[in-house]
């Protein structure tokens, strides 16, 4: 029933009814408080009267609320008055595209900037974890601003279980006041797997652009039926007929982008909102370059293996990254083509690795986590493929990198560099590395490798001593990677300092100031020999710059690969791998999760917070009320949150640091954790637990990197994680009110991490490799002389109940594990259990990361579990090196 003039809402006064949809009526109404006219949404009844639904509605409005975008329509206001439940919008002016397109198609430059608005706007919510589900014309407003998104993350309440019924069709269109057997429009808009009634991700946003835009340019829908039945038919079997038949002055990277976004199966898809935009920018300004991407992602795999091979003869032949050997002329410039590959739906690439191309660019080395098996290991996928398989003899394994014949890969796995013979399978073990920072290099006998802190090591591939390679700068410098290494056989470091030259007695000079970590050797023999190409991050962009053989000056300006460089894999260390034609990196993974309570069964309770991102560290404070987190920012740092558990509310703190692994002071009234200003060292600081704190350094290490640090139960001890100089991990401990390191607590060559001191303040349970995999220990605290291993066939991420009475940590298959512990004066471990499969997202952040911590009876938990992801692609770019002369 409509509600008439004047009726009251709260503060605000109905003046006129605007329109009514699937999810309710919306009026003109005039808010009393600020003076201005708004729009008001009633939800229907059948939302209102339930009250999961209702808060699920809330929830879904707060977070749409938190995403202030320009082309999505935000939500000033939820409320409720006499029984009506409402939210409140601002009021728009200009019409919906259904409207728009009741006039016919749009010029095409109108339509791909609309959809360029759309996609830019999805990827922001894609990026939060929200999906539309239910994007179509009529939830797109045409404004004097742009375009405005309506109606985001509203369709998931809509009561839809399973596929779409004939009746439900018909019975909507009636109701909406059509003919009786006509279609509901949004039927149109839905991907394949929605119309099956399968779980639907980001990537069916993508398939109802697609539909959206192809009937922008065409004026009709791209896919027709006389009955709901046979328009899903259409949309699970026909492909519609491209574009450019139905407008022929239509370019033909617009049929391909077209026909990727209409992909019936989602892994076929374009995997990203944003990539989609910058294909839908580079198609409207109808560049070279731009009309080349997307025919190489069009036909995925078999048309990129030819040009790819195409490339390299053109090249003049095979080129080995960073071994001296001869390289392609730059004469005769190719095309530029770039794609994204993703891996099969069982695997998940894991963060902090980069991936490794062959020498010959064929093929991909990829550290990845199979969910069928619970493994982490080394798969080869090759460029013109869609599958990948598993390296065998490499379970946990990082940073691969290749053999300078492309027959083996060498890596780290168990405090071990190793290397695998690819066809036989053989596996060798070279020289013990507790700490790894980044993929090495094999150049002729030798493996160069760097360390989580200080120099470069060489050490001969069959084995052997090893040696410094580089001088390392303690004050200046937190670790160092491999850039490459050049012909003559002097090596590239990157640091925090800058870029360096290493000659072979290991007297290192600085090349450059403005070349920081992370940067990569591209090409070692360019121009004939006379010249060098680094690649590097500068102002979030990934840039290459020719350097003189001879004194490595910089030769001419720097040439921009790509764009968006701040979200690359790793920050620390060589973000990126080439070949002769083919380079390849990978961003972050966007997996977003939220906050929310799990039972001890394993039962998902429901969420703790509305806050969605992505998130790490989750701690609970000692009253239960809050809790704090690591949130990675859209400035590509980690940032100091804290969420109240009662009001919903979020507070941020310490924003001028790059904030992680947050613990609680006993009193609640602040926070210690590992702050980084830009890039410089990372440090120890401790800030208030109030928003807007500004953080103060409790501890710098010198020549370190300090990890989860945390004050014992009587606030007089700070125990934190150190690397120092040999490459140790250890556990430290200092009297907070003294300065200095303070004495190790726990300390070996093993990588040593993750304590937690118990609530009584007499054990202190962290994790460590020390017998080649991550179990967990308990040692005696303060004095760390009696020890206990806790988990038997590996475990991390230690949790503490609040009684001391049981320690929780995850097992290596993503079980959560509760062991009971007894004991005085020693502790031994009474009873193992396997509770449930923890349902986070365990390949996100460093062991250290905590995804979980238990409420003070140990009957809950609350975790970071996933609300969508975003796959995380590989990019790639063929023929890289015109870039270079296209400058």
């Amino acid at each position: 029933m409509l509600l008439p003039s004047g009726t009251r809402l709260g503060p605000y006064e109905i003046t006129a009814p605007l329109g009514a949809g699937g999810m309710g009526e919306v009026y003109r109404a005039r808010d009393a408080r600020l003076g201005r006219d708004v729009a008001i949404k009633v939800l229907p009844g059948e939302v209102a009267s339930d009250p999961e639904r209702r808060a699920r509605f809330e929830r879904e409005a707060r977070a749409v609320a938190a995403l202030d975008h320009p082309h999505i329509c935000g939500i000033y206001d939820v409320g409720e008055a006499n029984g009506t439940h409402y939210l409140v919008m601002p009021l728009l002016e200009g019409q919906t595209l259904a409207a728009r397109l009741e006039r016919g198609p749009l010029p095409l430059a109108d339509a791909l900037t609309i959809a360029s608005e759309i996609a830019d706007a999805l990827d922001r919510a894609h990026r939060q974890g929200i999906v539309h589900r239910d994007l179509k014309p009529a939830n797109v407003m045409l404004t004097k601003s742009g375009v405005k998104l309506l109606d985001f993350g509203l369709a998931k309440l809509r009561p839809v279980a399973g596929a779409v019924a004939l009746s439900d069709a018909r019975s909507a269109t009636t109701t909406a006041g059509t003919a009786e057997g006509t279609i509901l429009g949004t039927i149109h808009y839905m991907a394949p797997e929605q119309v099956e009634g399968k779980e639907a991700d980001h990537r069916a946003d993508i398939w109802a652009l697609g539909a959206v835009l192809y009937e922008m340019v065409t004026g009709e829908r791209p896919f027709q039926g006389n009955t709901a039945a046979s328009v899903m038919g259409a949309i699970l079997k026909d492909a519609p007929a491209p574009v450019s038949t139905r407008q022929p002055l239509t370019p033909a990277a617009l049929d391909v982008l077209v026909e990727e976004c209409l992909a019936k199966t989602p892994d076929e898809r374009w995997q990203s909102a944003g990539d989609l935009r910058r294909q839908l920018r580079r198609v409207a300004s109808a560049g070279a370059a731009a009309q080349a991407a997307p025919i190489a992602r069009s036909r995925p795999w078999a048309v990129v293996g030819l040009v790819v091979a195409a490339a390299t003869v053109a090249a003049g032949g095979t080129w080995r990254l960073m071994t001296g050997s001869p390289a392609p002329s730059f004469a005769s410039p190719a095309p530029v083509i770039r794609f994204q590959l993703t891996l099969p739906p069982n695997l998940a690439l894991v963060p902090e690795q980069p991936p490794a191309v062959s020498p010959d660019g064929s093929r991909l080395a990829l550290v990845a986590y199979d969910r069928d098996t619970n493994r982490r290991q080394i798969f080869l996928r090759a460029v013109s493929s869609v599958t990948a398989q598993a390296v065998g003899g490499t379970n946990d394994a990082q940073y691969p990198f290749w053999s300078p014949d492309g027959t083996k890969l060498a890596f780290f796995s168990h405090s071990r560099l190793r290397t695998v013979e690819l066809t036989s399978g053989a596996v060798q073990d070279v020289a013990p590395v507790p700490n790894p920072g980044g993929p090495g290099v094999w150049i002729g006998p030798d493996i160069l490798y760097p360390r989580s802190t200080g120099p470069v090591t060489r050490v001969a591939a069959a084995g052997g001593p090893t040696a410094s390679v580089s001088t390392f700068d303690t004050a200046r410098e937190v670790n160092q990677s491999i850039a490459g290494v050049l012909p003559d056989g002097r090596v590239l470091v990157s640091s925090q300092a800058g870029l360096f030259v290493a000659d072979r007695a290991g007297a290192t000079a600085r090349v450059s100031e403005a070349i920081t970590m992370p940067a990569a050797l591209l090409t070692a023999d360019a121009e004939g020999g006379e010249a060098v190409v680094i690649a590097y991050v500068s102002n979030g962009r990934l840039m290459a710059q020719r350097l003189r053989m001879s004194d490595l000056e910089a030769i001419g300006a720097p040439a921009e690969l790509a764009a968006e460089a701040s979200r690359l894999v790793t920050q620390s260390a060589r973000p990126l791998s080439a070949s002769a034609n083919v380079l390849a990196f990978t961003s972050r993974s966007d997996v977003q999760t939220r906050p929310t309570w799990v039972g001890r069964d394993g039962t998902v309770l429901g969420p703790a917070a509305s806050l969605t991102g992505q998130l790490r560290d989750i701690r609970l404070s000692p009253d239960g009320r809050r809790i704090s987190l690591a949130r990675f920012s859209e400035q590509g740092r980690f940032e100091l949150v804290l969420v109240d558990l009662q009001r919903d509310t979020v507070s941020r703190l310490a924003t001028e640091l790059s904030f992680q692994q947050p613990s609680w002071a006993p009193d609640g009234l602040s926070l210690f954790g590992v702050g980084q200003q830009g890039t410089g060292a990372r440090a120890i600081y401790r800030v208030a637990a109030r928003e807007g704190a500004v953080a103060e350094e409790i501890l710098l290490p010198p020549n370190a990197t300090p990890a989860n640090p945390q004050l014992s139960p009587d606030g007089a001890l700070l125990s934190y994680a150190y690397t120092d100089a040999h490459g140790g991990f250890d556990i430290y401990l200092r009297p907070l009110a003294e300065r200095g390191v303070g004495r190790p607590l726990v300390s070996g060559e093993s990588y040593d991490a993750g304590g937690k001191v118990s609530p009584d303040g007499r054990w202190i349970a962290y994790h460590s490799n020390e017998n080649g995999v991550l179990n967990v220990f308990v040692r005696s605290f303060p004095s760390g002389q009696d020890k206990l291993q806790v988990s038997v066939d590996g475990g991390q991420r230690p949790s503490w109940r609040r009684d001391g009475k049981e320690l929780y940590f995850l097992a290596p298959d993503g079980g959560l594990v509760a062991a009971a512990l007894a004991g005085e004066e020693s502790l031994t471990v009474v009873r193992r259990e396997r509770l449930f499969t923890a349902p986070v997202d365990s390949t996100f952040g460093t062991p250290g990361a905590t995804l979980f911590d238990p409420a003070p009876d140990g009957q809950r938990f609350v975790m970071l579990v996933p609300t969508s992801t975003v796959p995380q692609p590989v990019t790639v770019i063929v023929n890289w090196q015109t870039l270079l002369l296209a400058r």
